[in-house]
């Protein structure tokens, strides 16, 4: 299943944030903080399906809807969800007298067909229109300490080599992020 980001906002950041979290004091380094935020923040989403700005997301799929898991999240507006046919441009309708639901009794929504005689030829391409992520005031905290301490290992880390010897560390980051279930670490 592949997904395309149709919409977004930028991602959001606080340069003083950034700032205080890397011990920088002066604004000398504002371009290379802002970089290495946004370089976290893209890793985090590519990684983890959790998108970190608010967007609009489409999902394209061969045959059958039944049992398709949105690839990134949150989703924000179960009841803005399209689903198109591509063959015949025909939106199907959502709902339980409509041709699918949103099954929301699992960690991650998952489409379910209500008349699987519509989805009866496997090679008919539907696609699946949602909004999803997170915005500013809603971004969980536990969220944002890992993309601030990715952005700062980022920054504090910008050359190519050591002349230490490297060893590998636990990454606090991806604990943090695996608690959600959609990491893809």
């Amino acid at each position: 299943m592949s997904y395309t980001i149709l919409t977004s906002q930028v991602r959001p950041y606080s340069i003083t944030t950034l700032r205080e979290h890397t011990r920088v004091s002066t604004n000398d380094f504002d371009s290379e903080l802002r970089r290495s935020w946004y370089a976290a923040t893209s890793d985090i989403e590519k990684r983890t399906g959790i998108l970190l700005r608010q967007c609009t997301v489409r999902g394209d799929l061969l045959g059958s809807p039944d049992g398709y898991v949105f690839p990134v999240g949150p989703v924000t507006d179960l009841a803005g969800i399209t689903m198109t046919n591509q063959e015949t441009g025909a939106v199907l309708t959502q709902g339980r007298t409509g041709d699918y639901i949103v099954d929301m009794t699992n960690q991650n929504p998952t489409v379910r067909v209500m008349d699987r005689s519509k989805f009866s030829d496997r090679n008919v391409p539907f696609s699946i229109e949602f909004d999803a992520g997170y915005d500013s005031q809603d971004l969980l905290e536990d969220i944002e300490i890992a993309a601030l301490e990715l952005a700062a290992h980022h920054f504090e880390n910008r050359e190519l080599t050591s002349p230490f010897q490297v060893y590998t560390v636990p990454s606090s980051v991806w604990s943090i992020l695996a608690s959600y279930g959609t990491a893809k670490i």
